[in-house]
């Protein structure tokens, strides 16, 4: 009888932390019991350790939400360090990506997962993954 109401509470609490993201993809800078990086963040992260600014720029009309906003924060932080320069035709697409509506998940631990638009991410630089964020550009962009 403990067990089982130590599993219902246990699956009960599982339920109440994390939040459902069907639409969306996942950034987190260290995720699961390895503590790696989600798939985009290491897609992002290849790009930037090669110096490969095309495919960061490409990166910015992704299908894949999360790519698109890593790549067009990292795009911003690089340009405001005069590391690379943009079309207008970028600069446009950066500007559409800002409004976008697209979700992704944010994980910042197993149990705490946070869903965004790009929009509210855009928006505001307080929220907890814009500041992760700007870290770890600031740790991996030599």
């Amino acid at each position: 009888m403990k067990y089982l109401i130590f599993i219902c509470i246990f699956f009960a609490s599982q339920a109440s932390f994390s939040q459902d993201c069907t639409d969306c993809t996942l950034i987190g800078f260290g995720c699961g019991e390895a503590g790696i990086p989600s798939i985009a963040v290491q897609q992002i992260s290849e790009h930037i350790d090669n110096g490969d600014c095309e495919s960061l720029k490409a990166f910015i009309n992704s299908a894949d939400p999360s790519l698109k906003y890593l790549s067009v924060k990292v795009c911003d932080y690089k340009v405001k360090k005069n590391k690379m320069v943009l079309t207008t035709q970028e600069k446009n697409s950066i500007e559409l990506a800002k409004q976008s509506e697209e979700k992704i998940e944010y994980c910042s631990g197993c149990t705490i997962s946070k869903i965004y638009t790009l929009k509210e991410l855009f928006r505001d630089d307080s929220i907890d993954l814009n500041i992760s964020l700007i870290e770890w550009i600031k740790r991996i962009d030599k």
